[in-house]
């Protein structure tokens, strides 16, 4: 199945023109921001940590060359990417924390 019609209208609804820098290389792309909470363990304490989420056409993505732990800077915002979540429709979702 070809799911590019689906993931640029995704895109074109709900998505921004952002860039998106790592090291040197700027990629300016169409992404989805949204927030995703992760559960955290401190002590017997298990609270929620929001994090920011980056959805994005896997081929915007691929030129920037991200791992775990990269350091992104988007929005003015620095970011670090805690995971990568490539999923079978060519897009792929960026978890991220921002960077102090």
């Amino acid at each position: 199945m070809n799911y590019d019609r689906m993931n640029n209208s995704v895109l074109r609804v709900f998505g921004e023109t952002v860039s998106v820098k790592s090291g040197d290389l700027i990629v300016e792309m169409t992404a989805v921001f949204g927030k995703e909470a992760q559960d955290v363990t401190i002590g017997n304490t298990v609270s929620m940590r929001p994090n920011e989420t980056l959805l994005a056409k896997t081929t915007d993505l691929a030129p920037l060359c991200l791992k775990h732990g990269s350091k992104i800077e988007t929005r003015e915002v620095c970011y670090s990417v805690v995971s990568i979540d490539p999923d079978d429709t060519g897009m792929t979702t960026l978890i991220l924390r921002k960077s102090s």
